[in-house]
């Protein structure tokens, strides 16, 4: 596939979604450090102000002591310290007589004020006025502050603008991966996958899961394939040997005797029971919605059912025995004859004439024990997890026996709808033996 290096709709929505949120961190940030130094700025305003009143004061002591009064002192150099610090120098001589400064000064106005004193005599009072209330040191810091804080949110977004575009990326390409295998399979390409993603991420877990659950329903469609055609095929003999069989005796060719009718018959059962697999099959996908349980002794189940199998066995010349300890459960006693009667049919296909069958039943824990055991070829390790699957037939199944592959899958269904679990084991000796566990009553 293809990389598209586009980020789409929702990488464009995280990157503004990241952008945004670092810009409002920032702002949260800078809000906070400018409140959190404002009493600082404040304080530092206040002391300024009054060191320059201080200084403005000692200037005019000096310049009244060096001229022997005010009437020959030199105001300038006061006038202009208390200037290059934003302020407006007002001189009082000790009689109140304005020698220096406006009449009137805004009200808005930062306002400090200090004796002349020379020689331990007052000899005037200096006002300082101050335009703003923010000397020039303290200007500068709110400058500098501010200037900080711009150059921190730009610097903020432009690093938030390229991690959020790499972290789009990083979370939208196995998205879009996800996607593009997602149509690829709906188009019809089963074998489409993401691919082993990379890391342990949600992401990397959600694409090996899609993996595996497309690798699955691969299985799945292979197995209706498989199943389609192996219906097909037992459904095209005994149709052919039917219709074959009739049109001879429609022709005339065969005549209308009991052999013939006793051959069709056994070909109308065969698909009979064909077709009762697959109902049954339905059935048992739905059976943990339609279980109608009660407290059923199992054994007794087992016994009822056994004896169904009698004539059959003694037919194919199978010996049974069984062992059966009475153990009650709570279930539903149709399904569970239902599943001993698919495990015995199971075993009367494989064992050969002159073989064994033997049921066991007993205590395993809390659960009930069942195990139907045969002397048949038994299940190679490599079918074993398979044989479960619906319409799965394995070696052994193909060669000699028909069916469609139904009824190990409804025995799994069924058991597990009743809370238990069935397991298979094959001796080294030969034959396979299936115990299934159920909770007990």
């Amino acid at each position: 596939m293809a990389a598209d290096r586009r980020l789409g709709r929702l990488g464009r929505s995280l990157v503004l979604a990241f952008v945004g949120m670092a810009l409002v961190a920032e702002a949260v940030v800078a809000s906070v450090t400018l409140l959190a130094d404002r009493a600082d700025v404040a304080a530092l305003g206040r002391d300024q102000r009054v060191h320059t009143q201080e200084a403005v004061v000692s200037v005019l002591a000096m310049e009244y002591r060096t001229a022997g009064g005010w009437a020959r002192a030199d105001l300038r150099p006061a006038s202009t310290l208390a200037k290059a610090y934003s302020a407006q120098l007002t001189l009082y001589g000790e009689d109140g007589r304005r020698l220096v400064g406006p009449g009137t000064v805004p009200t808005d106005r930062f306002r400090t004020a200090g004796d002349v004193v020379v020689g331990g005599q007052r000899v005037g009072r200096a006002e300082l006025d101050f335009a703003d209330g923010v000397t020039p040191s303290g200007a500068g810091l709110v400058a500098a502050l501010t200037r900080a804080v711009a150059l921190s949110a730009a610097l903020a977004a432009v690093l938030a603008a390229l991690v959020s575009v790499l972290a789009a990326r990083t979370i939208t390409r196995p998205v879009k991966r996800l996607s593009m295998t997602a149509r690829a399979i709906a188009g019809g390409d089963s074998a489409a996958r993401v691919g082993e993603p990379k890391g342990r991420g949600e992401l990397a877990e959600l694409s090996r899961t899609f993996d595996a659950m497309a690798t699955e329903l691969q299985r799945h469609e292979g197995l209706r394939r498989s199943m389609a055609a192996d219906v097909a095929h037992e459904l095209r003999n005994p149709l052919a040997v039917l219709q074959g069989e009739v049109e001879s005796m429609i022709d005339g060719v065969q005549p209308v005797t009991n052999d013939a009718l006793l051959s069709l018959h056994e070909e109308v059962l065969r698909l009979g029971h064909m077709v009762e697999d697959l109902q049954t099959l339905a059935s048992a996908d739905a059976a943990g919605f339609q279980l109608v349980r009660s407290r059923v002794d199992l054994a007794e189940v087992v016994r009822v059912t056994v004896a169904g199998f009698e004539g059959p066995l003694r037919t194919a010349d199978i010996s049974l025995t069984t062992d059966l300890t009475s153990v009650a459960v709570w279930a539903d006693a149709g399904r569970l004859a239902q599943v001993v009667s698919n495990l015995l049919s199971n075993a009367l296909k494989f064992t050969p004439r002159g073989g064994a069958v033997r049921i066991w039943l007993g205590l395993s824990g809390p659960s009930a024990l069942l195990q139907v055991a045969d002397t048949g070829p038994g299940v190679p390790e490599s079918e074993r997890p398979h044989i479960w699957d619906r319409f799965y037939r394995g070696g052994a199944a193909r060669r000699s026996t028909g069916g469609s592959g139904i009824g190990l899958a409804v025995v799994k269904n069924l058991v597990e709808a009743h809370g238990g679990t069935v397991d298979v084991v094959s001796p080294a000796g030969g034959g396979a033996c299936f115990l299934v566990w159920l909770p007990r009553a």
